[in-house]
């Protein structure tokens, strides 16, 4: 194995996703001078929030921070006259768990077995029997999935979404998403494949939250004349919108399709999985062999597949992430990929040219019986599906979407293109520090590039420390610049104690790979 390595720290991981680096807080005598002259419930210092109540000459004070991306800690402090003492604290947390008694306000960690926003209390009590309650609501870092029916929500060619007309060069398209339709408005992230059409020049889109600086990341890449479709999990800004800008000399159309989005609440947690071939028409695998047809669709069961890693029951799996390519393309056109036994939506995943073998990452929602629908329009393609995880009411991973962030690019200084036939194994992130977010990632939403390939051939993102599944997640040609959406299982790598991808260059050349996090996975 060919190993390189780039550590995407704890503290980084803290930094972006707003949670507390390294070991417990265990509450200074510099914070409980901080807690006991709050006097606004609600108010933030140093990022974490105080509230308290007075009751007589008894007041208790609260004060609860992130601790991880389901955790909360809580510190508590209290007053009263000089006549009395405080004699102990009870701590409520609001998702119906027994309350937590401590002698003192020292911090106290408490797990929440899904995401939502909960009513946090502390009850503190003194020795002339009196008792004051300090109360805030908190809301979890950690986010859960709704599958959501495939919509046009943009598409600059007739003015959904944005003004009739191709978006200039480096031009920013606003793109409203939560509150629009019955999407909520507090949703933090949404599930958007982006299409470039007519472009007059090649580029790239980038998308990101509304309000914030654009980042150095990409989502799309395109040549000038290309129609290319990639999928994006991308964090909403306050206004809940995304912004699309165009990073091109040219013009270019944009279409946007939601299929999903995550919110603070109780919905389809995410498992991830050691990808797996679930269709290959080429050979018979998951589906008739052969070449299918315009105007046909493959019907792919879920439920049960994988050797029984997905769930059998029907109904169990709400939601399904794909990497579908097509290959042996007969004619130009689109698949369209929608929960069987639904009807198909005015909505596509995938577009291709004749000759082209092309892939797309799908979250598809899975249909009732336990199946999703591939439908194919151009003269004839075969069809490709590797399965990455799957989202349901069990699923105990949740994601905590982030600002845009490259954690790898194997051009910058130091670093050497990836060898034919060779992988990259890359830590994105650290647990030397202890940090409880890292222990328990079990995945990442990477957009993957390749660039200056020297042959064709295809990348695959897996989990280090397992056996290369056949499997790819992107294709490519000779001097191609390629992008896909992974959801990449995180592997353990016990020497640098981390969390840590491959990523595997099956081409007979070099090529220069790029990877930008939209977000993580994690149990904790």
């Amino acid at each position: 194995m060919h190993k390189r390595h780039l550590v995407f720290s704890a503290a980084v991981v803290a930094a972006v996703g707003g949670l507390v680096p390294a070991s417990a807080y265990a509450g200074t005598a510099a914070d409980t001078a901080r807690v006991s002259t709050a006097s606004t419930a609600g108010t933030i210092s140093n990022g974490k929030i105080f509230t308290s109540q007075t009751v007589g000459t008894l007041t208790a004070v609260l004060q609860f921070s992130d601790f991880g991306t389901k955790t909360i800690q809580a510190f508590a402090d209290g007053s009263t006259d000089t006549g009395s003492t405080i004699t102990g604290y009870s701590f409520s947390f609001g998702d119906g768990s027994a309350p937590l008694n401590s002698a003192s306000g020292t911090a106290i960690n408490h797990w929440y077995s899904k995401p939502g926003t909960y009513t946090v209390s502390v009850t503190v009590a003194d020795s002339a029997g009196n008792k004051a309650t300090a109360s805030g609501a908190y809301t979890t870092k950690g986010t859960n999935y709704t599958p959501y029916v495939p919509t046009r929500l943009l598409d600059t060619r007739n003015g959904t979404g944005a003004p009739k007309a191709a978006v200039a060069a480096g031009g920013t398209v606003v793109l409203k998403v939560g509150g629009t339709a019955t999407i909520p408005a507090n949703a933090q992230a949404a599930v958007l494949n982006l299409t470039v059409t007519a472009p007059t020049a090649n580029g790239t889109i980038t998308a990101y939250p509304d309000g914030e600086t654009e980042p150095g990341t990409q989502n799309v890449t395109f040549i000038g004349g290309q129609t290319v479709a990639t999928l994006a999990i991308v964090k909403l800004g306050p206004s809940g919108s995304v912004d699309l800008t165009n990073n091109s000399t040219g013009t270019t159309q944009l279409i946007a399709d939601v299929t999903g989005y995550f919110t603070a609440a109780s919905a389809s947690g995410y498992t991830s999985l050691t990808p797996a071939r679930l269709l290959d028409t080429r050979y018979g695998t998951g589906a008739p062999k052969g070449v299918v047809g315009l105007g046909k669709a493959v019907t792919l069961t879920i439920a049960g597949a994988d050797g029984g890693a997905l769930p059998a029951a029907a109904g169990t799996v709400k939601a399904v992430a794909l990497n579908v390519t097509v290959t042996g393309t007969i004619g130009g056109g689109y698949i369209t990929a929608y929960p069987d036994g639904t009807t198909r939506p005015t909505a596509s995943n995938l577009n291709f040219n004749p000759g082209d073998t092309l892939a797309n990452m799908v979250i598809v929602p899975v249909g009732a019986d336990g199946k999703i629908d591939l439908y194919n329009y151009s003269s004839g393609t075969q069809l490709i599906a590797d399965v990455a995880g799957y989202f349901s009411a069990s699923g105990a991973s949740d994601y905590t979407p982030i600002d845009p962030t490259r954690v790898a690019d194997t051009r910058s200084t130091g670093n050497t293109p990836i060898p034919g036939a060779q992988a990259e194994y890359v830590v994105l992130d650290s647990t030397a520090s202890g940090n409880g977010v890292a222990v328990a990632m079990t995945g990442f939403v990477l957009t993957t590039t390749v660039t200056n390939t020297v042959a064709g051939g295809y990348l695959t993102v897996y989990p280090y420390g397992v056996t290369r599944p056949v499997v790819s997640n992107l294709n490519f040609s000779p001097g191609q610049t390629a992008a896909n959406l992974a959801l990449a299982t995180a592997g353990q790598d016990s020497t640098d104690q981390g969390k840590a991808v491959d990523f595997y260059n099956g081409s007979g050349g070099n090529l220069d790979m790029i990877a930008d996090m939209a977000g993580f996975f994690d149990t904790f």
